[in-house]
């Protein structure tokens, strides 16, 4: 294999949005958060964006980060699409910004449902418990909600721009668990992905690549493999370094690189174990994500998101993407594409945007290692 196929997650916090507006007032984003955000300890260095607290959903804005992307050898960004049982979320940054972009031929574009539950982590605080206590919106919809997003993704497929992966438009889901729930079983879950697959080649003419985002499904009569056929899923990839080793485990509050490295590596294989599905390799920039912690509460280890700080290293970043580049030419059977975390999670330090401390650092390993790709290479 000559190239992958490389993807970044772009998460689209960066713009107003009426919910946040009801929830924090009129114009909040989570700038508001990166610009509170002081250093915790000593040495402790939260990233800043040299570009400044943009707005992502104008089109001129997005046409920079298009053509920045598309200078260092990114292939797509891979937008976290948040839908919930009245509508979308945080959806300006395609329809505003990304598809009315000038340049937007420049980079092609997919859609990951982000379907958790939204919680209020903005900022979270040291009495508060972050998975129990700040539930906004609730993750699984209902059969008839999901219907509509997904004739909206669908509609978005037939786009020039849409990313399609062995020529088929690539979709993931980030919780297939409660996708699952939400249908009420596995079977009318794997009915409707079938409906969403008929409506896809009536309108594509080929059916979509249907993806899950790393999570094991656990407590299920079947075994995670059969679950994934029934789906008819076809491809998994984690979405950060913490899909395969669990750093809140490691030292705090700046933990070390070298295990969590190996054991993302010892994930890359053609086929994933546990899903029995083709695996798609993942690699993060960094992890950092203080600044949804309340800046006046003691710094010390909680649950997310008092978590340890993976800091973004160009040189470290390198060389896993060197890795992964000598991998993919040793395996012609591998699905061709790579996805990073993140283009753009300020507050959780997984950033390729320039920050104040390193410019473009990171995104000049990306064009190092992988070259920039003809137009045709992100169509694969």
């Amino acid at each position: 294999m000559s190239r992958p196929i490389i993807a970044a997650y772009h998460f689209p916090q960066w713009h107003p949005d009426p919910r946040n507006d009801r929830w924090h007032g009129p114009g909040w984003t989570e700038w508001d958060l990166v610009r509170a955000n002081p250093a915790r300890f000593p040495g402790h260095q939260p990233l800043q964006p040299a570009w400044g607290c943009h707005d992502e959903s104008d089109p001129s804005q997005m046409a920079r980060e298009i053509d920045l992307a598309a200078d260092h050898g990114l292939d797509a960004f891979i937008f976290d699409t948040y839908w919930y049982e009245d509508g979308p979320f945080l959806d300006h940054a395609i329809t505003e910004g990304f598809l009315r972009a000038p340049n937007r031929h420049r980079l092609r574009f997919a859609c990951m449902w982000a379907n958790h539950t939204w919680r209020n982590w903005h900022p979270c605080n040291a009495t508060q418990h972050p998975w129990r206590d700040a539930a906004l919106l609730d993750g699984a919809v209902s059969r008839a909600s999901w219907r509509r997003f997904a004739e909206r993704i669908a509609g978005w497929m037939t786009d020039p721009g849409y990313l399609r992966l062995g020529g088929r438009p690539y979709f993931s889901i980030y919780q297939v668990r409660t996708f699952m729930q939400a249908c009420g079983s596995l079977a009318a879950a794997a009915d409707e992905l079938a409906w969403f697959r008929a409506v896809v080649r009536e309108r594509t003419g080929v059916e979509p690549h249907l993806g899950a985002v790393w999570g094991r499904l656990g407590g299920l009569d079947l075994p995670e493999a059969e679950v994934y056929r029934r789906l008819g899923l076809e491809s998994m990839t984690p979405y950060n370094c913490s899909d395969h080793h669990p750093i809140w485990e490691e030292a705090f509050p700046i933990a070390d690189w070298a295990p969590v490295d190996a054991a993302n590596r010892a994930a890359w294989r053609t086929t994933d174990p546990g899903s029995g599905l083709p695996y798609i390799p993942n690699l993060t920039t960094g992890w950092d994500s203080s600044a949804r912690c309340c800046p006046s509460d003691a710094w010390q280890r909680r649950a997310y998101p008092w978590y340890p700080v993976l800091p973004d290293d160009a040189q470290r970043f390198g060389r896993e993407l060197a890795a992964l580049s000598d991998w993919f030419a040793t395996q012609p059977d591998a699905l061709p594409m790579l996805t990073l975390n993140a283009w753009n999670e300020w507050t959780e330090g997984a950033v390729l945007l320039p920050t104040t401390a390193h410019g473009t650092a990171l995104l000049q390993q990306v064009r190092q290692v992988f070259g920039v790709a003809c137009p045709s290479v992100a169509q694969a």
